[in-house]
């Protein structure tokens, strides 16, 4: 008792020295003291992270995250610390004791699989000795990598669709030049189509559309040499890469931007499988039949190199063919694949682009898909989708038509050879973290350039993403791990309080939608009615807890302790199968696969669903707490409640049931502002069209939840604020939400994001929707002339 007293006494000496510079509320609300152990943590949080001296109302960043940028390090591993990587160091933690401990009494059989696959991971000998020749063997039934073959592979044999077929069934699966898959169609919400995609790059399609002068593109051509030659190419046949960098680099060059990749209307263009626009492929419908064995698939249905990015890839390039076994004199073919790769990246939609759903949804029959890369777009479905029949009336959708367009003319300027050097170095990119130490390190030094990190991350922490802890990744077990994960350490009251809070801030959006000047009664019954039918998982979907529902998606499962890399084929190969067995069955069959991302420390609005996900990785900790007060879950997890409900009615989300001109004048506005605002660090701006959705998803989440909670303080009457800090509890929302965005980051990681990230940085998160809204400025008394207080405000909701 005398410690909490000292500790007390210690608070209020503090609150006398700067209360008086602190714009306050009702003297009256600050006598109620909150004294619980959580309570007192969190008044120690924010002594150590704000700046208690800066005037909220000229940079409310400085004045809640001020101490924070001054005095945390960033780990030699990251490349920002924040607090997301704070609640990712914990999510982490609470893995590594799942996946170590012994498998108990009664636990889950496939718990088992996913500790031994830890186990695997862990096993860095076996690792060392397996790795190597593993992919080696892949290379060779594949028809071999002509780099590291040399005179002994000829392009006679070399077909593109078989490659891709038998990549897929060898679960080395990588669609270098184009991808192909199965997801719901946005058109109906509940039935799956097939879906091409532009590729996916070894380095953001940015950095490569730069050239192969770029810095980051001269580490990714080092690291493919050195890759080469670690797998025992010869120096004198690495020019070879070259080759297949420059194709890369065309290849970006045809995509769509990361702006457009996020408009669904762009990247929705429906096509039958024989009018999908390129001869690359013989015949589509023919690749997709293979590729999809169980169905029927009908007719029907360029810049230099000298970016920085560009050029720390090349060097990883190089560095990976020489550990292969690649010879020095060989290493030029390798340049020929960087100037592929970067006139792909030519032809890619922007990272703008790719947010425009308009861009990304183009129906077509698959005879009609514009490229003759495939002789045969049905024939190679047919060849994938084996069990099914497709033909050249299978419906597809494309999501960068233009890409598909410009793909031909791209690859008649390289020869089968440096395609084939493609695929293989493609093949050996995506697999690199499941290999040697030596792939390893040079990864990181190819990440040093591209994140700024100094060092691997530990051994542990490696393996416990790989087995599916915060992994993206689809192949990886993340849904089976997020079983393991909320029965130890998800609370039932947790989702209790969450719910609360998203019916209240559901009912405020309603409100915003009910009260806008800008659209007509039809159209406001319009977004009412969407905002009805958007539907909503806390921390995991109940088929989660169904043991024999999570365990039937790794039906064949077979893994052992020292197999990490075809442990990881395997599972890729099971994934695959039940990807493509879902093409002809309703989506609301596999609704719950699609929710269960617990395990994934975010929350999202997947439009495809129109559903809401708030993961238990994320609701926990910084973000939220069952026994903090609610001006703390507010603040801070309220807010991501209100961003992700205003994504379906941001710039792409509406796209798909709304429509008003008034609404295209609005946006332009924070595109304006946003567009003006400098990142002193680096000195570049942010990108106002790239970052406009989640922008505008930042400015409903903020005034949805501070008027929810405004609501909650006049129905519940909670007045206890923390000790030795002058502040009500609706300065203290606005103080918690401000910490949750609280980061430092290294130069390179900031240059990454302004290019590729939709987020803008941190300190706009905060000071951009806060100077744009009356609510703010009234609980800290700011006044017009303030730099809170916008002279032209923008708002949309």
């Amino acid at each position: 008792m005398g410690r909490i007293n000292l500790i007390l006494l210690w608070f209020v000496a503090v609150d006398q020295s700067f209360s008086a510079t602190i714009p306050i509320g009702d003297e009256n609300v600050r006598k109620e003291l909150c004294l619980t152990k959580t309570c007192i943590q969190l008044t120690s949080q924010l002594f150590d992270n704000m700046n208690l001296k800066a005037d909220p109302c000229h940079d409310f960043y400085e004045f809640t995250c001020g101490n924070f940028v001054r005095t945390k390090e960033i780990p030699e591993d990251k490349g920002q610390v924040n607090g997301f990587e704070r609640v990712k160091n914990l999510f982490e933690k609470q893995g590594k004791a799942l996946l170590e401990k012994e498998q108990p009494e009664g636990d889950w059989e496939i718990f088992k699989h996913f500790r031994t696959h830890y186990k695997a991971c862990m096993n860095e000998s076996a690792i060392e000795e397996k790795s190597l020749t593993l992919i080696k063997t892949k290379l060779e039934s594949l028809g071999g990598w002509p780099i590291l073959k040399g005179e002994d592979w000829s392009d006679e044999d070399f077909r593109l669709e078989d490659y891709l077929v038998t990549a897929i069934q060898e679960g080395v699966r990588s669609f270098s030049l184009f991808e192909i898959s199965v997801e719901i169609d946005e058109k109906t919400n509940d039935s799956h189509v097939i879906k091409l995609d532009q590729a996916m790059f070894g380095i953001s399609r940015e950095f490569l559309a730069q050239g192969r002068q770029e810095r980051t593109v001269q580490a990714y051509r080092k690291y493919m040499n050195e890759t080469a030659q670690h797998f025992g190419v010869k120096s004198e046949n690495l020019d070879e890469l070259d080759k297949v960098l420059d194709l890369e680099i065309e290849l970006a060059g045809i995509a769509l931007s990361q702006e457009n990749r996020r408009n669904p209307i762009l990247r929705y263009n429906e096509l039958k499988a024989e009018e999908i626009p390129s001869t690359i492929v013989p015949s589509w419908t023919k690749l997709m039949q293979k590729i999809f064995q169980n169905e029927t698939i009908t007719g029907e249905e360029k810049v230099g190199r000298q970016e920085r990015t560009v050029q720390a890839y090349r060097k990883y390039m190089n560095e990976t063919a020489q550990h292969f076994g690649v010879k020095s004199e060989k290493l030029d073919e390798l340049d020929k694949v960087l100037d592929l790769e970067i006139e792909l990246a030519g032809i890619a939609l922007s990272q703008e682009n790719r947010r425009n759903p308009i861009l990304r949804y183009n129906e077509l029959k698959a005879e009609e898909i514009p490229s003759t890369i495939v002789p045969s777009w049905s024939k190679l479905m047919q060849k994938i989708f084996q069990n099914e029949t497709i033909t050249g009336e299978e419906k597809v959708v494309i999501k960068d038509l233009d890409y598909f367009r410009n793909l031909e003319s791209v690859l008649e300027g390289y020869s089968r050879r440096t395609l084939a050097n493609f695929l293989g170095w493609t093949m050996i990119k995506n697999l690199d973290s499941y290999l040697d130490s030596f792939m390893l390190d040079k990864k990181q030094e190819l990440q040093a350039v591209l994140k700024g990190t100094r060092s691997q991350p530990l051994r542990w922490k490696r393996c416990v993403k790989a087995v599916g802890f915060n992994n993206y990744d689809p192949k990886s077990f993340k849904i089976g791990v997020g079983s393991m994960h909320v029965l130890e350490y998800f609370p039932p009251k947790a989702k209790e309080i969450v719910e609360g809070m998203l019916r209240r801030i559901r009912a405020t959006f309603s409100e915003l939608i009910v009260n806008s000047n800008w659209m007509d009664d039809a159209t406001i019954g319009e977004a009412q009615a969407k905002l009805d039918r958007m539907d909503q998982m806390i921390g995991y979907p109940d088929e989660l807890l169904d043991e024999e529902k999570v365990t039937s998606l790794y039906e064949g499962l077979e893994v052992s302790d020292d197999q990490y890399l075809q442990n990881h084929l395997t599972a890729t190969k099971i994934y695959d199968k039940i990807k493509l067995q879902r093409l002809r069955k309703p989506a609301s069959e596999f609704k719950w696969t699609y929710m269960s991302t617990s395990a994934l420390v975010n929350a999202f609005n997947k439009w495809e669903i129109n559903t809401m996900l708030f993961n238990a990785a994320f609701l926990q900790d910084i973000f939220f707490q069952t026994e903090a007060p609610m001006y703390k879950n507010y603040g801070a997890v309220g807010v991501a409640i209100g961003h992700e409900i205003t994504h379906g009615f941001d710039n792409n989300g509406r796209k798909f049931d709304l429509d008003d001109k008034a609404f295209d004048v609005k946006k332009e506005c924070l595109v304006d502002q946003y567009e003006g605002l400098e990142v002193k660090q680096v000195g570049k701006n942010v990108n106002g069209r790239l970052t406009l959705g989640e922008n505008i998803a930042d400015f409903g989440g903020v005034r949805s939840s501070h008027m929810a909670f405004e609501k909650y303080l006049t129905e519940n009457n909670e007045t206890q604020v923390l000790p030795g800090l002058p502040f009500t509890p609706l300065q203290l929302y606005w103080i918690f939400f401000g910490q949750s965005w609280c980061t430092v980051a290294r130069d390179e990681k900031i240059r990454d994001k302004l290019l590729n990230d939709k987020h803008s940085p941190p300190q706009f998160r905060i000071n951009g929707p806060l100077s744009n809204y009356e609510g703010f400025a009234k609980d800290f008394g700011c006044k017009p002339g303030d730099q809170m207080v916008k002279e032209t405000q923008c708002r949309i909701w």
